[in-house]
């Protein structure tokens, strides 16, 4: 069971990290009338890539990782809410 959790762990830094840099491409293009909603799903990756490397680090059992690894959803709902501001 551990090693499944390694595995997830291991694949979110992967997917999240390789998301940033397309993410971070498009924070650059769009500048500022994009800005809003870009920035809090930049946010929302670096939480999971954070929580990820934590949760490699101490072990899924440790209360910080938890925390970490949960705090990500209000980014992602802010990042929704920016887009569509902007849109």
């Amino acid at each position: 069971m551990l090693e499944v959790l390694v595995g997830i762990d291991v694949a979110s830094l992967v997917i999240y990290g390789i998301l940033t840099i397309p993410l971070l491409y498009i924070l650059a293009r769009h500048g500022w009338p994009g800005f809003l909603g870009w920035i809090f799903l930049f946010a929302f990756c670096s939480l999971r890539i954070i929580g990820g490397a934590m949760a490699l680090i101490n072990g899924s059992e440790s209360s910080s990782t938890a925390i970490i690894s949960n705090m990500g959803l209000s980014p992602l709902l802010l990042a929704m809410v920016g887009t569509l501001h902007e849109a």
